[in-house]
């Protein structure tokens, strides 16, 4: 599997998706965050943030780029709020 096949794939399902079911979806992750250990926290934090270094191999989509920016701004949000 060549490094950008994930990228193309993770494309095609943000894609898929309305506007209103991407913001449901980081809603939730948001949530389910609330939940976890400060250590849990910050490992799902880099799982994260690192899934949102894929902007560069989407970027040719326009919709999974946004995508995948706004959870990077909304996640940048949260965890500056645990400090």
């Amino acid at each position: 599997m060549s490094q950008s096949e994930p990228a193309l794939g993770l494309a095609a399902t943000l894609l898929s998706l309305e506007q209103t079911e991407l913001t449901a979806f980081i809603d939730k992750l948001g949530q389910f965050r609330g939940t976890l250990r400060k250590r849990e926290r910050q490992l799902l934090d880099r799982v994260v943030l690192s899934a949102c270094g894929a902007v560069g191999e989407v970027r040719g989509y326009a919709v999974a780029a946004s995508f995948l920016e706004q959870l990077r701004a909304r996640w940048l949000n949260l965890a500056e709020s645990d400090t």
